[in-house]
C-alpha cells in the first residue's frame, strides 16, 4: 500500500492525503508548513523540542517559543487530519510512514543503480521549497539536494546521449547545468549533442556558458578537452550525420518534436488548406502565429510532410535565445546540410568572405551565399524551409529571411516560420521584420488557434 501522507518539497510545496492534494488555502498559516518541512528534511525525522524552536522562532524566549510550537502542532494536525507529527519525551517526530520526495531522492542517489537514478531525476522537479527562498534553515538542504540531482543527472544524461535519445538528453543537461553551472563535463556533452544535431551556434554559445559558469565558481577557464571540442565544432568537424534512408523530414521532426514519427495532426482543418495553397503555388512565405504550446511547430512539420510528398527538399532551422553569431538561424540549418553534402558552400566560414569590403557589400555577399547554399541543398528541387521560433532570431537572420522572401519565386522557395504572438511587441526585431514583410506583401500571417473541444 502507498503512504497515507505524501510530502512534496522539490519544485513546489504540496501535501497529499490518500493521494488527494490538500488545498493550498488550508495552509493559511506559515508555521505549520515550516514545521512539516523541517522534520521531513531532518535525518531520522526527529528533533529535540529546543532545536525546533531555535530553527523556527530564533528570536523568541523559551516560553514564547514553546507556545508557538504548541500552536503550530495543533494547526498542522488540523490541516493533515491526524497526528502525523507528535511530541514524545521532548522530541518532535514525523511518522515513519510519511512519504517525502526529498528523502526518496537521497535514497535513490545513495543506492546508485541507473534505474534508481532515473527515479531521482524524475522526482527532482526543481529547487527545494522555491516558494520560501529566505529561510536560512532551508539553504543547506537546498544545496545538498541540488548537488544530489546533478550527481544523478550525469549518468542518466550520458546514457540517453549514447542511446541517441537527444530529445531526453538535451533538456536534462540544461536542467543539470541550471543546478550546477560549473559542471564542465555536462557543458562538453551538451556542446557535442548540439553540434551533432546541427545547432552549431548554440554549441559554441554553450562553450561561453561553460567559461562563465567556471569563472563564477572560481575554477579557472575551461580545460584543454573542452577547448579542443570547441575548435572541432568551429571547423565543422562535428555535425549531424544522417543514416541511410533518413530524409530531411524525419530529421527535422526528430529535432523539433523529439520524434521521427509524430502523432496524427488533429483539429487543424482550417490551417492546412492555406499551407497546401502555398505549396501548390511553389513559392511564398507563411508565418504561423500562436501562443506558446499551441502547436505551431507541429503544423509546420506537417507542412514539411506535405511538401516532401510534392517533391520538395526539406530544410529547417530553429532560432534560440541568448548570444549567437549573426545569421545563426541559417548557419545552423546549412551546417546540417553540409554534413550530408560537403559541396554545399558555407557562406559563414568561407575564407576571405567580406574582406576589405564595405559593410553593405559584405552583407550582400553573405546573403547571396546563403541563397546559393539553400538552392544547392535542394539539388534542383523546390525547397521547403521551416524556420522555428522566429521571435528568437537575431537581426541578421531576420534580414536574411526578408532577402529570401523577395527572391522566393525564382528560387522556388517556400518558407514557413513559427512565431510566438506575445513576442511581437513594439520595438522588437521580429515585429519590425514582420511589418516589412507585410508592407511589401512578401508574407502572409496565419494564426494557429487553441484546439477546439473535438480536436482536443
Amino acid at each position: 500500500m502507498g503512504a497515507s501522507l505524501k510530502v512534496y518539497l522539490l519544485g513546489r510545496f504540496e501535501v497529499a492525503r490518500a493521494d488527494a492534494p490538500i488545498p493550498a488555502a488550508a495552509w493559511r498559516r506559515r508555521r505549520p508548513a515550516d514545521l512539516l518541512k523541517l522534520l521531513a528534511l531532518t535525518p531520522g525525522r526527529a528533533l529535540p523540542r529546543e532545536a525546533v524552536i531555535d530553527a523556527l522562532w530564533p528570536d523568541k524566549d523559551p516560553a514564547s517559543g514553546a507556545n508557538n510550537l504548541h500552536r503550530a502542532l495543533y494547526d498542522l494536525r488540523q490541516v493533515l487530519g491526524g497526528r502525523f507529527v507528535d511530541v514524545d519525551h521532548g522530541t518532535v517526530r514525523l511518522r515513519a510512514d510519511v512519504w517525502v520526495d526529498a528523502e526518496e531522492v537521497e535514497q535513490a542517489v545513495r543506492h546508485g543503480e541507473l534505474e534508481r537514478l532515473r527515479t531521482a531525476v524524475a522526482l527532482y522537479r526543481g529547487d527545494l521549497s522555491p516558494e520560501d527562498p529566505e529561510s536560512s534553515w532551508l539553504v543547506p538542504p537546498r544545496r545538498r539536494l541540488r548537488a544530489l540531482f546533478a550527481e544523478a543527472a550525469h549518468p542518466v544524461a550520458r546514457e540517453a546521449a549514447l542511446g541517441g535519445d537527444v530529445a531526453q538528453a538535451v533538456p536534462l543537461l540544461r536542467r543539470l547545468l541550471a543546478a550546477d553551472p560549473s559542471s564542465e563535463e555536462a557543458h562538453r556533452l551538451l556542446m557535442r549533442l548540439l553540434a551533432e544535431t546541427g545547432r552549431r551556434a548554440e554549441a559554441l554559445a554553450q562553450y561561453q556558458a561553460c567559461a562563465a559558469g567556471k569563472r563564477l565558481a572560481g575554477l579557472g577557464p575551461p580545460g584543454l578537452d573542452t577547448e579542443a571540442l570547441r575548435d572541432d565544432i568551429e571547423r565543422g568537424e562535428i555535425g549531424p550525420v544522417r543514416v541511410a534512408g533518413q530524409d530531411g523530414l524525419r530529421w527535422l521532426s526528430r529535432r523539433l518534436l523529439g520524434t521521427e514519427e509524430p502523432p496524427p495532426l488533429r483539429g487543424r482543418e482550417g490551417v492546412l488548406p492555406l499551407l497546401e495553397t502555398v505549396l501548390d503555388r511553389g513559392h511564398g512565405v507563411l508565418v504561423l502565429l500562436g501562443e506558446r504550446g499551441v502547436g505551431a511547430t507541429r503544423v509546420a512539420v506537417e507542412g514539411a510532410r506535405l511538401a516532401q510528398a510534392r517533391g520538395f527538399a526539406v530544410l529547417g532551422g530553429q532560432a534560440r535565445p541568448g548570444l549567437a553569431p549573426p545569421g545563426a538561424l541559417f548557419e545552423g540549418l546549412l551546417a546540417a546540410e553540409r554534413r550530408v553534402r560537403p559541396d554545399v558552400p558555407d557562406p559563414f566560414r568561407e575564407p576571405g568572405a567580406g574582406l576589405d569590403l564595405p559593410a553593405d557589400q559584405a552583407r550582400l555577399r553573405l546573403f547571396e551565399g546563403v541563397r546559393d547554399a539553400v538552392v544547392g541543398a535542394g539539388e534542383g528541387r523546390p525547397v521547403y524551409l521551416l524556420l522555428d521560433d522566429l521571435h528568437e532570431a537575431d537581426p541578421t537572420s531576420l534580414n536574411l529571411l526578408h532577402y529570401l522572401a523577395r527572391h522566393a519565386e525564382p528560387l522556388r522557395l517556400v518558407v514557413v516560420a513559427t512565431c510566438r504572438e506575445e513576442a511581437i511587441r513594439a520595438g522588437a526585431p521580429v515585429q519590425t521584420a514582420l511589418a516589412r514583410l507585410d508592407t511589401e506583401r512578401l508574407a502572409r500571417g496565419l494564426r494557429v488557434p487553441r484546439l477546439a473541444i473535438a480536436g482536443t
